[in-house]
């Protein structure tokens, strides 16, 4: 009973890291908003040069990456529930980042057991399986995209600070939901990937001990 318990809770820490690890890959990949910076002239609607727009989206990484940057400075005004949405966001980053040390770190110890018993074999199955989850996420998402952005935000947030107001928080004019859009299907893409490169791992291991 016990080592079924540890073997589930080894494949769950496998999953979970990699869709953290994905999600921090993507968060942090800026030349993704610069892209729609340069090809929406995000500039135009917030009255602020490229530049600066790029500044304040750099700075509010910033702060949403380090638990030591306690307070948030960028050209474009914010409210009082702006500001008290951008906290609770980083509680989310710093939690994703938590995850990511303790499932990453059981995750590694479980591959590299896999790679000593010459095991990465038993990834193929379980990773096929896993990899048909994201074209599901996928399908609903860019099919009713703007439901699940909703229900996310009211899952994530316990208030409503997260539904900005231009006049207020400009800054939300220079986030499209398009953006957010693209973000979740990267994240996608690279879940994938990493489940594609473990199933190519475990098949190329297959036909070494076919051919030894």
């Amino acid at each position: 009973m016990i080592e079924r318990v540890k073997k589930v809770g080894q494949w769950l820490s496998l999953y979970l890291a990699i869709v953290s690890f994905s999600i921090i890959i993507v968060i942090n990949s800026t030349f993704i908003y610069r892209f729609f910076v340069t090809t929406s002239h995000l500039e135009k609607k917030v009255g602020l040069s490229q530049a600066g727009l790029m500044s304040d989206y750099k700075n509010l990484l910033r702060y949403f990456n380090y638990p030591w940057v306690n307070k948030l400075q960028m050209t474009l005004p914010s409210s009082y529930d702006g500001m008290q949405h951008y906290h609770d966001v980083k509680q989310l980053f710093l939690l994703n980042y938590v995850c990511f040390i303790i499932f990453g770190f059981i995750a590694i110890t479980f591959i590299i057991r896999l790679v000593k018993q010459k095991e990465l074999w038993k990834l193929i199955r379980p990773f096929q399986i896993a990899a048909t989850i994201p074209f599901i996420g996928v399908f609903l998402f860019f099919f009713h995209f703007e439901h699940y952005f909703i229900l996310f935000h009211e899952l994530m947030f316990r208030n409503n600070d997260w539904i900005f107001y231009p006049q207020l928080d400009p800054i939300i004019l220079a986030l499209p939901e398009n953006f957010f859009m693209i973000c979740f299907l990267l994240v996608f893409i690279l879940i994938e990937l990493c489940f594609f490169i473990g199933i190519y791992v475990g098949k190329r291991e297959i036909k070494r001990t076919l051919r030894s």
